[in-house]
């Protein structure tokens, strides 16, 4: 069958390039977003422990954070676009979302949490802490998360040398827990930015 005359395409062509999805997502967080809850679902998450002890009685303390595929990370965005807050929500309806004692520091595409440090251990002058610190980074469509937890001394790595001695001597790998990081990170995929309930926290 011959082709039509190249005048008759010419309408078709420019249709369907009229056709075109929307623009994919630029980084964020947008400002169309202030103020809104945001959500990442977890497309893939990985693990790992380095120079931890594996110390029965400290399994749960150097534990890595379990982070479910098909999960959701979510925050809601200030009207300035300044911090977030974590959500906890009990479905994808932004209406469910509550807030959690999370609160987000939102530089450029990086949104940071930093935990205030938390004693796991104490023996006399020695107290070995957590530091928590939380990234999400906004790269438009997709994004990433890493969670890291690590572990010092307080009021000095000295105060607590001889529990550090004492946990590599009886660990089987010979590791103490100064210095330990215990690191868990995500891939996400950006999920949309609804509504907040008109009453942030309820």
């Amino acid at each position: 069958m011959p082709l039509p005359p190249r005048t008759t395409l010419l309408p078709l062509l420019a249709l369907l390039a009229g056709c075109s999805g929307p623009d994919p997502r630029a980084a964020g967080p947008l400002e169309s977003e202030w103020g809104r809850v945001t959500y990442w679902r977890v497309e893939s998450a990985t693990a790992a422990v380095t120079g931890c002890t594996d110390a029965p009685a400290w399994a749960e303390v150097v534990a890595t954070p379990q982070i479910a595929v098909g999960s959701f990370f979510i925050y809601r965005l200030s009207t300035d676009g300044q911090s977030a807050v974590g959500q906890k929500c009990s479905s994808t309806d932004s209406s469910t979302c509550t807030d959690l004692d999370q609160i987000y520091a939102v530089s450029d595409h990086e949104l940071v949490y930093e935990a205030a440090a938390s004693t796991v251990q104490k023996q006399g002058a020695c107290e070995v802490v957590r530091l928590v610190v939380w990234t999400i980074l906004d790269q438009g469509e997709r994004g990433a998360f890493t969670a890291r937890h690590s572990f010092g001394a307080r009021p000095s790595p000295e105060s607590c040398q001889a529990l550090e001695q004492e946990l590599q001597s009886s660990s089987p790998n010979g590791r103490g827990v100064l210095g330990c990081l215990v690191q868990a990170d995500a891939q996400l995929a950006f999920a949309g930015a609804k509504p907040a309930p008109t009453t942030p926290g309820e």
